[in-house]
Formats: structure tokens, sequence, C-alpha cells
């Protein structure tokens, strides 16, 4: 074999290193080291496996008033998983940030899943979910885990490398759901409602009543806009069980209110 002249070895070190640089386990990736993994799962209220659906995941700062883009989407086969890595998370959260969300903290990623099933022709029968309180956070030195911080802690696997399996019930969305902003609502000029770090939101009328065409089934923090651009927190969680009427409202984080 000829031996390679200088300007061969040159360029092949040059393809070596950039080929290096594009993959996200080496050089672009969260964790430099391990790559931590979200593996979600998808059943219907039976528990057997749910129909093809649409995942898409939000950031947990995200107003859907403002920018109602998904920082990931996934299509989920029946039966099959999704799977988020910390690069996955990272790489969209910093083209977020490009667009103008707000990231506060550099270390974590919070985070919140919308899950849509396909299989029916009518959309109003195609199961839904939305779980909050996902987040990716370094946890020693440079180590990074994902966790969920309320309700279900899912079940960690393999915790030392940060990886977490969730499981998400797909059930029939509520249609047309209708509540009030209250009295104090209408005093704060209040124009809009949202579920935050989803894409759930709607107007408010000028009797202070505000309908979502169309909520998954759950219990969610409610925040709202008003007429002078300033965002509020409800007092009351929303529970699509139940009608709803917020008692009262205080003046949320500006990390609401794009800058």
């Amino acid at each position: 074999m000829g031996k390679l002249n200088l300007p061969v070895i040159a360029i092949l070190l040059s393809v070596t290193f950039w080929s290096a640089c594009s993959d996200p386990r080496v050089a672009g990736g969260f964790d430099d080291v391990q790559n931590p993994a979200l593996t979600l799962a998808l059943q219907k209220t039976d528990g057997t496996a749910s129909s093809d659906a649409e995942l898409r995941v939000f950031a947990r700062f995200q107003n859907p008033t403002i920018d109602t883009i998904p920082l990931l989407e996934r299509m989920v086969q029946s039966g099959h998983t999704a799977v988020l890595t910390d690069s996955d998370l990272v790489q969209s959260m910093r083209a977020a940030v490009a667009r103008g969300l707000v990231w506060p903290n550099g270390d974590t990623v919070e985070f919140n899943v919308q899950a849509r099933n396909l299989a029916s022709s009518d959309s109003a029968l195609r199961g839904e979910a939305f779980v909050a309180d996902f987040r990716l956070a370094r946890s020693v030195g440079t180590v990074y885990q994902f966790s969920r911080s309320a309700g279900d802690l899912g079940t960690p696997s393999n915790l030392h490398l940060g990886n977490l399996a969730f499981t998400m019930t797909t059930k029939i969305p509520v249609p047309n759901f209708r509540g009030s902003v209250g009295t104090r609502g209408k005093e704060l000029s209040l124009t809009s409602v949202f579920i935050p770090g989803s894409p759930y939101w709607c107007s408010v009328d000028t009797a202070g009543n505000f309908v979502f065409p169309r909520l998954a089934q759950g219990r969610f923090a409610v925040k709202s806009m008003s007429r002078d651009g300033k965002a509020y927190g409800a007092a009351d969680s929303l529970n699509t069980s139940a009608a709803y009427t917020a008692t009262d409202w205080s003046e949320a984080n500006i990390l609401w209110i794009k800058p």
C-alpha cells in the first residue's frame, strides 16, 4: 500500500473531527458521557396499548397565547414507545430560545407532554393525554437525570444513567369546556386563559366567560393574560370533571411574557 501524502491525511482528520462534532452523544448532548432517556409508553384506560399517536413536548414556561410550537414532535406506533434523550430536549430548547422562549435555568429543562391518538376519523373521539411536571436536571457534577416532580413519578430505570420510564393513559377529551374568570378576573380585564406549557388556550369574552374547544381530561393549573399585557395565575386549578370559576388571581412571573 502506498503512503498517504500530508494533504490527504489533513482531509481525513478534518472529516473525522466534524463527524464527531455532529454526533450529539459526542459533543452536542446535555451529558457528553451518557445520554439519559425518557421512555414514554401509551395505553388506553383498560390498560391495553393505545392506537397510533402523535406526541408533542412543550416547555413548562411556554405560553400558548404567544407560542404554540412544540419543542419536539414524535409519531408513536401502537404498542411501541417514544424515547426522548437529554440531547433531544436541550437542542430543542436552544432552538426555542432562539425564537424568544425563556429558559430560566440552563441546567434544567422543565417540560410537559401531550399525546393524541390518530386512529379515529372523528377527532372528537381520539384519545388524548396531557402530563406536566417532567424535568431533566443536573444532579451531581456532570450527571443529568430525568424525573417527574409531582403526581405519578414514573419508574426510574438504571438510575445512575438518569433514565425514566412513564406510561401515559389516553382518554376521550372534553369538548367545549366552559368556565369563568370570576369577579376578580373581570376586574383585571383578563382577555385569555391558558394551561401553561400546553397547546390549550382560549379567549375570554366581555362577561368573563371562556370556552376551551378541547381539553385532555385532568386537573391543571390555569394562567391568564390581561388587556394591559400582564400575566396572572389562578388560585384554583381547573378540573375537567367539574364546572370552573376562578375565585382569585395573582400576578404571575414575568417569564410568561415574551420579552
